[in-house]
């Protein structure tokens, strides 16, 4: 099918922001063979406009698009193997797309075309990240466009307008500062008057549920330590309205660690700690640590 014949859903209910249809055009460009396998959907007594697959269809019309230079760099940027820029030549030859990328919905009424277009959509399911963070590498998986606890796409970051970390202009940036030590290794001491008390409900884990949730009352993070290091660089980043206290970020401090890296993980833990109560954040502390490190 030419290309031209095909219509993007300008009612489409999902949007895709920047960063997010670039990892998209990138997943295309090194795996095509995919589109065999997960059809476009159109609706051919409707102009041929997609039903189902509504941003695989804009990163095709994307890709035969751009000049032989940008499509060139993003091959190289993306990793695309050679068999795979062979398809996305032929298609940008031709500005048409192989008839097996295609499937339609002519069987559908119209008020299943609407239920169609939603129910594509949904995802019932949740990630178990324990199996992902063992089968699968974590920068793979967020290059393929799955959102990853801990790993800050600057791509995103740029679109929501967030600007320079600039202490003047943007709450992001975090100041680089000693707090007031009770012990030689000037690990921050907590203030006692922010210290929390009863539990406020909800009791999350940090990474089990989506970061955008917006009714998290206190943050607790006994998950694996991957899930939660990008809070070291972006602690403003667990602020929300209706978050009121954390308990400490339990790193995980073993007998056979260390002393000097246990120390330096007490250290980050604790400035955290600190940090945050700066803000308004009631903190439990986290006295969860083997022995050897209890003092």
């Amino acid at each position: 099918m030419k290309i031209s014949e095909l219509k993007a859903n300008p009612n489409n209910p999902r949007v895709v922001k920047d960063a997010k249809f670039a990892k998209a055009v990138n997943s295309l460009l090194c795996f095509p063979k995919m589109l065999p396998k997960r059809k476009m959907i159109i609706d051919r007594q409707g102009n041929n406009i997609t039903l189902g697959g509504n941003v695989r269809f804009r990163a095709i019309e994307h890709i035969a698009k751009i000049s032989s230079a940008t499509f060139e760099e993003l091959c190289l940027s993306a990793g695309a193997k050679e068999d795979a820029i062979a398809v996305w030549e032929q298609v940008r030859k031709t500005k048409s797309i192989p008839d097996e990328w295609v499937d339609n919905a002519d069987e559908f009424t119209e008020e299943e075309k609407q239920r169609f277009i939603v129910a594509d959509n949904v995802g019932f399911g949740e990630w178990d990240w324990d199996i992902l963070a063992n089968d699968w590498e974590p920068l793979e998986l967020s290059a393929w466009g799955l959102d990853i606890p801990g790993i800050v796409d600057e791509g995103e970051l740029e679109k929501e307008n967030l600007g320079p970390i600039d202490p003047q202009v943007n709450d992001r940036w975090v100041p680089d500062c000693l707090y007031p030590a009770n012990n030689m290794y000037d690990i921050p001491t907590l203030l006692p008057d922010m210290q929390a008390k009863e539990v406020a409900l909800p009791f999350i884990p940090y990474g089990a549920e989506a970061r955008t949730a917006k009714d998290v009352a206190t943050y607790h993070f006994y998950v694996d330590d991957y899930r939660f290091e990008n809070v070291w660089n972006q602690p403003n980043s667990l602020i929300k309205d209706s978050l009121i206290a954390i308990v400490e970020p339990n790193l995980s401090l073993y007998d056979t660690t260390p002393i000097s890296y246990g120390l330096h993980l007490i250290y980050k833990k604790r400035w955290l700690a600190r940090y945050l109560q700066g803000k308004g954040v009631l903190v439990y502390a986290d006295l969860n640590v083997s022995p050897k490190f209890a003092e």
